[in-house]
């Protein structure tokens, strides 16, 4: 209809009114791209909102995953005190001794884990798409976060292949599964007085294993003590951009 009304207009050479024409044209034009551009920035948007709410969901499930394993790191480093403080204390009874022992190797002699939640992450810088987080504070807290992830793991796995490489021993020497409450029921069984003589023979074999265990609690909640508050804080920016 506008194309053939121009046509016309041309035709009367009413120039006049083809300038209205091409006004209107230019008009249209202009904003048929602005409700395009208003879409796609709308599209964007919503896009934003959804990945922001991602990454809370994994925040919040990482942030309880570091809480948990750091209790679980805390009550392995008691039971490893309490049989270190055993082993070595001649007032100890048989009972005493391989109750400690029990708990050592039951809760104290296994490895903290630490897998962050971060396919959300992983996926944007993967795809070139991280931008799409607009609050620049936001991108760079989750930026350092993950740098945080990674030394974290690092760190914790590269000590436990450390650790393992003496686990053999404890194991296969000692036969250290008869005092794990989960698979001493496998074993033929011994008195009381037996298992104490044997934990005292070896001592300085299982002295050895805990210090390495001890070490690796330790320095995994340290890990976890600076994390929880720095995946909080990522959090923190995040609640407060979907609110705004």
């Amino acid at each position: 209809m506008l194309l053939r009304r121009i046509t016309k207009h041309v035709k009367e050479q009413n120039w006049f009114a083809v300038g209205i024409d091409f006004v209107i044209v230019v008009i249209g034009v202009f904003i048929g791209i602005q409700v395009a551009n208003w879409n796609d920035a709308s599209q964007e948007r919503l896009t934003e909102a959804q990945y922001l709410d991602r990454f809370a969901i994994e925040l919040e499930l990482t942030i309880e995953q570091i809480q948990e394993e750091r209790a679980f790191s805390e009550s392995a480093l008691s039971a490893i005190q309490a049989f270190s403080t055993r082993l070595y204390d001649p007032p100890t009874t048989d009972a005493e001794l391989i109750e400690a022992t029990n708990g050592f190797l039951s809760e104290g002699a296994f490895f903290a884990k630490f897998k962050p939640h971060r396919t959300t992450f992983d996926d944007l810088v993967t795809t070139g798409n991280f931008d799409i987080i607009s609050n620049e504070a936001i991108r760079t807290a989750l930026t350092k976060l993950h740098a945080s992830y990674d030394n974290a793991e690092q760190t914790i796995e590269s000590n436990i292949e450390w650790i393992q490489q003496g686990e053999d021993r404890v194991y296969y020497e000692f036969d250290a599964f008869r005092f794990d409450e989960r698979t001493s029921s496998l074993f033929d069984e011994a008195s009381q007085e037996e298992l104490a003589e044997d934990v005292r023979d070896n001592r300085e074999l299982l002295r050895r294993h805990a210090a390495f265990h001890f070490w690796l609690k330790v320095r995994s909640i340290e890990l976890y003590v600076e994390l929880e508050p720095e995946a909080q804080a990522a959090l923190d920016l995040i609640h407060q951009e979907m609110s705004e």
